[in-house]
């Protein structure tokens, strides 16, 4: 299966998105970036994007859009207002700004980590979503701390393949 597996940049790849998602199509796609940790990891996770009415988005809901500039980004959604949405990435620290409804492309439907579904719209994800967004104030802190832990974790594993080739 790998073998078929071919690797496109976002330049490319986006814009064919576009057009499945204006054909009432679904697409998928494994992320890139680190603006959604801890929730999404590059390269690790993909996500399934769907298309709906993007005049009634919610708090919480994760969408990618596109920027006046061209660049897309897929980022959780923090506030909804007259003129759009607030939006974020969950690992960082700074809203994007309003986001118009004619600039979003499409809604993270569900989280593929590890063969592993995750729906967006399940009870326990809508949760930990609205924790995550709730620990905003001391979110600087929690990445601190997430990042050192990944950090050790990498050291660990490291330190183990070392010593574990050291005694073969």
């Amino acid at each position: 299966m790998s073998n078929n597996i071919e690797k496109v940049s976002t330049h490319d790849l986006f814009p064919i998105i576009e057009e499945l998602l204006a054909c009432n199509k679904q697409a998928i796609f494994t992320i890139s970036g680190y603006s959604m940790l801890p929730f999404m990891g590059s390269q690790r996770d993909q996500v399934l994007l769907g298309k709906r009415d993007f005049e009634g988005l919610k708090r919480g809901e994760i969408i990618l859009f596109k920027l006046d500039c061209g660049k897309y980004i897929l980022h959780r959604i923090y506030k909804v207002t007259d003129e759009g949405y607030l939006t974020m990435g969950d690992g960082n620290l700074h809203y994007d700004g309003i986001i118009r409804s004619d600039q979003v492309i499409g809604v993270v439907e569900k989280i593929y980590r590890k063969n592993k579904e995750i729906d967006c719209k399940s009870l326990w994800f809508r949760i930990a979503s609205k924790i995550w967004m709730s620990l905003l104030p001391i979110r600087k802190y929690i990445l601190k701390l997430y990042h050192f832990m990944h950090f050790c974790k990498k050291k660990i594993k490291t330190v183990f393949v070392k010593d574990k080739g050291v005694r073969s």
